[in-house]
């Protein structure tokens, strides 16, 4: 079915868990920086600046949903420089970087695996899908995908921070109410997915 965190039984479970947690923010919101980067003149390239720190990359009203749906966002919005382009498609890719390097974090811990299966690195992966999918399915900011369409919507730019709290509120409120009312809101769209993609990867 998926994973929630706060269903989670054990000490290896929940490290698993926040271990998944701390790498897919990480990769979410560095990924969106080398994204960028990409764009700048090669002889001009300046130094990524990796940020390893998970809590400069935390978003602490994403708390409740990792807790409550086992998935979330990246709180690091990344700027972009003046050498970026301003058209609307790579404006829309850049935050979408971010699922995407999760899914690429799912490859690596699935080579782990490989040589040791243990349930600690099966729920990491198993965030790291979830977190991927969300983001690429819901169109709400602060999710990848409502990210990216208002970054590239010039009518919508100067309402960002607005619309990203607004989304938020309304994705806290449906995942609350999902997990206490037992409603099927997100969990056929995103958990029942992940498990399905979790099996294939580590168990084809």
């Amino acid at each position: 079915m998926g994973i929630i965190p706060i269903d989670l039984q054990g000490i290896e479970q929940w490290a698993g868990c926040i271990a998944g947690i701390i790498f897919g923010l990480i990769v979410q919101g560095d990924a969106q920086e080398y994204f960028v980067h990409m764009f700048e003149t090669l002889a001009k390239r300046t130094k990524i600046q990796y940020r390893l720190n998970p809590l400069q990359h935390l978003d602490v009203w994403s708390i409740p949903a990792f807790l409550f749906a086992g998935w979330g966002w990246s709180g690091r919005r990344v700027e972009e420089p003046a050498y970026f382009p301003p058209r609307p498609i790579p404006r829309f890719l850049v935050p979408l970087a971010g699922p995407l390097a999760n899914f690429a974090m799912v490859g690596i811990l699935s080579s782990f695996y490989i040589f040791l299966p243990f349930a600690f690195l099966e729920i990491a992966i198993a965030i790291n899908i979830q977190m991927a999918l969300a983001n690429l399915i819901i169109p709400l900011p602060p999710l990848a995908l409502g990210r990216a369409l208002c970054s590239a919507f010039e009518v919508l730019r100067p309402q960002r921070r607005t619309l990203e709290f607004s989304g938020t509120l309304i994705i806290l409120a449906l995942v609350l109410l999902e997990y206490a009312a037992h409603w099927e809101i997100f969990r056929p769209l995103i958990l029942e997915p992940s498990a399905v993609i979790l099996k294939w990867v580590l168990y084809r």
